[in-house]
């Protein structure tokens, strides 16, 4: 007769979501040279996962979850006014999303020219304060 192993936690059960914070220790990534180039923690990494929301097209990638990324492509040729709008919430949306976020402390949304929005963001982590200045082209 087999004996079961004893789990020393129990296993997730399915459609159960798993609360258990994520480790920030990551590798760095060179977005010019797309390499990867040491290793990064805390603030930086909290920043640098930001960065990559920013960069990834929700529900793209079949990588992702579909809760990873900014919905940006549906509001290419939009109204600018309308854009504006929906697009403060999308990247909030996809900013939240990582648990690392404690809060949103400012968010402004400029119009650079005729197809490019400016997004400013003042971001509270459990490691700091994070500012990003991303171009947004519409």
């Amino acid at each position: 007769m087999a004996l079961l192993p004893i789990l020393p936690f129990a296993p997730p059960i399915a459609g159960e979501q798993n609360n258990i914070a994520q480790p920030s220790y990551t590798y760095r990534l060179n977005l010019q040279t797309n390499r990867l180039h040491g290793n990064i923690d805390n603030l930086e990494a909290a920043t640098q996962a930001i960065e990559k929301i920013f960069l990834t097209e929700r529900f793209a990638y079949v990588i992702y979850p579909q809760e990873y990324g900014v919905e940006l492509e549906s509001l290419i040729g939009q109204d600018n006014e309308f854009v504006k709008l929906v697009l403060q919430s999308r990247i909030l949306e996809a900013i939240r999303e990582d648990d690392r976020v404690v809060d949103i402390l400012k968010f402004e949304i400029t119009q650079k020219d005729k197809e490019t929005l400016l997004a400013n963001i003042q971001i509270s982590t459990i490691f700091g304060e994070i500012e990003l200045l991303r171009e947004v082209n519409i």
